[in-house]
């Protein structure tokens, strides 16, 4: 209870698929999954289950996993372990208003990475405004080198500037296409949600993703 108390307030993008292949195809279009669901309105996302001891989980079976938007379970239509190397980009908030929030932001990134194979790769975004948006660690398989990134965010004045961010994730996740041919990518968003300075707007992400607004946006939910 006292986790849950303590996380209240963030906003998370957890661990969405972003491409599959050279560009966003959705689960009914996937060639590749021939046991995926034809329903026109599958949301296709990744889960990544931990014990308490904050190990990742492997013998998990569909029909325990339970997922909620705005309090409504949502239908699990298809569910598979994927093996094959993720792209991860991690994008953390570090304006004025997650300043109680950062040990819980470090604490996140560093469980994700811990997690992680040695096929997977990541990369650490901080934002505050519009004029400080930083890679604070670019494209790496080597995790000792996100955790010292991750130790050294840290807290400052600033309007966040939360969809500039996100867009600029999804630029570097596009060049990324060209260059690492991992099967997954994924964007970590932390984040209270309150943009109050960004350039772009979130239709300019969906746009640059190249898939429907409503797809994009049904991947963010509040923790309560």
């Amino acid at each position: 209870m006292m986790l849950k108390s303590e996380f209240n307030g963030l906003l998370f993008a957890i661990l969405l698929f972003l491409f599959i292949g050279p560009g966003f195809i959705s689960a009914q279009k996937n060639k590749n999954v021939a046991s995926a669901p034809t329903l026109p309105d599958v949301i296709k996302s990744n889960l990544m289950i931990l014990d308490a001891a904050g190990k990742n989980v492997d013998n998990v079976i569909q029909s325990e996993i339970k997922i909620f938007e705005n309090g409504v379970e949502q239908k699990v239509t298809y569910f598979a372990k994927k093996e094959s190397g993720l792209s991860l980009a991690f994008v953390v908030d570090n304006s004025g208003s997650m300043r109680n929030k950062l040990k819980h932001q470090i604490f996140i990134g560093k469980t994700i990475l811990a997690n992680l194979t040695d096929s997977d790769e990541s990369m650490l975004i901080r934002f505050v405004d519009s004029g400080k948006i930083t890679r604070e660690q670019t494209w790496t398989r080597k995790r000792e080198l996100m955790y010292k990134a991750f130790d050294k965010l840290f807290i400052e004045g600033g309007q966040s500037a939360v969809t500039d961010a996100l867009y600029l994730a999804v630029q570097l996740m596009v060049e990324r296409e060209s260059q690492a041919k991992n099967e997954r990518k994924a964007i970590i968003l932390v984040t209270d949600a309150e943009d109050c300075a960004s350039y772009y707007k979130l239709k300019d992400v969906a746009n640059l993703l190249k898939t429907p607004m409503c797809r994009f946006l049904s991947s963010l939910s509040r923790t309560n």
